[in-house]
């Protein structure tokens, strides 16, 4: 599993996903959370994306 507290655009999501691993990003912003969302297509994974 990777945590990814400042998740930012989502490269370490990415990288951990084709790394086989489990994701938990967290990003203060909406708009880095919908930029990591378009990267990832995670609608329908069973993924989180945490922000706030």
């Amino acid at each position: 599993m990777v945590l990814d507290p400042f998740g930012g655009s989502g490269t370490v999501a990415l990288v951990a996903r084709q790394l086989g691993r489990a994701v938990w990003y967290i990003d203060a912003s909406e708009s880095y959370r919908a930029l990591a969302e378009e990267r990832l297509g995670v609608f329908g994974k069973q993924e989180t994306l945490i922000w706030g």
